[in-house]
């Protein structure tokens, strides 16, 4: 089963969300808020992957059977192929910000990146995020 691309025009951009998030958020920390809210999103069919998040992800278990099962997991998830100009966008959220004297990930610029330009909003409790203008995220309390 390959991950379901639904085209742009379907794509309900004011209402759906990109959801990255790191193993260590989303699978070490069930019953955190921001996991409370993604795991709403999935199930109702509005969180989406990027395939450097799904690396991201993957790459934080140790054991092959672990993250095997999780990426099986994740498979249902809508899947968000960055364009050009997502990917170029990217590279220049990281300029500016390290000419401030931050650094943030690959992920973390490309969904930035991606949330920016398709007007989605982020789950995430990732404060980092908060250096980025614009980004519109799911408000997370308790």
């Amino acid at each position: 089963m390959t991950p379901r691309r639904k085209p742009d025009p379907w794509w309900p951009r004011t209402s759906s969300s990109l959801t990255p998030v790191s193993g260590a958020t989303f699978f070490n920390r069930p019953n955190s808020p921001t996991n409370t809210i993604i795991s709403d999103l999935i199930d109702q069919d509005c969180a989406a992957i990027t395939g450097v998040i799904l690396t991201e992800i993957l790459m934080g278990f140790k054991r092959d059977p672990q993250a095997e099962w999780v990426g099986s997991s994740l498979r249902g998830l809508l899947w968000i192929e960055p364009t050009w100009s997502e990917s170029s966008g990217a590279a220049a959220i990281g300029r500016k910000l390290r000419s401030r004297g931050h650094a943030l990930a690959l992920a973390d610029l490309t969904s930035a990146a991606v949330v920016l330009e398709r007007n989605l909003m982020l789950a995430t409790s990732d404060p980092h995020f908060d250096l980025i203008e614009g980004i519109r995220r799911f408000e997370v309390t308790g």
